[in-house]
């Protein structure tokens, strides 16, 4: 390939890819592009993920410790876990002796979780994330909600 054939292959590619239409060229050559996330969505999710399994792991705890018939709710922290891609199982928070005390603990923990995936709805960029982080919060507010009843 001449000098001016390269020169001109690079010029098409960098125009394309300035003008934001690399991914229409790479479809009509049979390619099938995949978005690149985010990094700031990547770590809101990344964050979600953590403290939800913290917030699992907790739950489980208490439940242990207390003998509390949590079950159905931590079903749906698990199932809130797994749908956020997971994450590695921390260890439980510091014990609480008082069952109900445990409970108020946890309740305000679940609120303060659900505060923040409030906030990070209005950083996230893509409307997928915007609907999970609001999701979240949502039964993460009911989930405090139903623990501090039971306090």
């Amino acid at each position: 390939m001449g000098a001016a054939a390269l020169t001109a292959v690079v010029a098409t590619v960098a125009g394309t890819r300035a003008l934001g239409y690399d991914d229409d060229v790479l479809r009509a050559l049979g390619a099938r592009p995949r978005p690149i996330p985010d990094e700031q969505d990547t770590a809101l999710l990344e964050a979600a993920a953590l403290e939800q399994a913290q917030l699992a792991v907790d739950l489980e705890a208490l439940a242990e410790r207390h003998g509390l018939d949590v079950a159905a709710l931590v079903a749906i922290a698990d199932e809130q876990l797994a749908a956020l891609g997971g994450a590695p199982r921390p260890a439980p928070a510091a014990v609480v002796h008082d069952p109900a005390d445990a409970l108020r603990s946890a309740a305000d923990a679940w609120q303060a979780v659900s505060e923040r995936r409030r906030e990070d709805v209005a950083l996230a960029s893509s409307s997928a994330l915007v609907t999970v982080l609001a999701s979240l919060s949502a039964a993460q507010a009911v989930v405090s909600d139903v623990l501090r009843r039971d306090a």
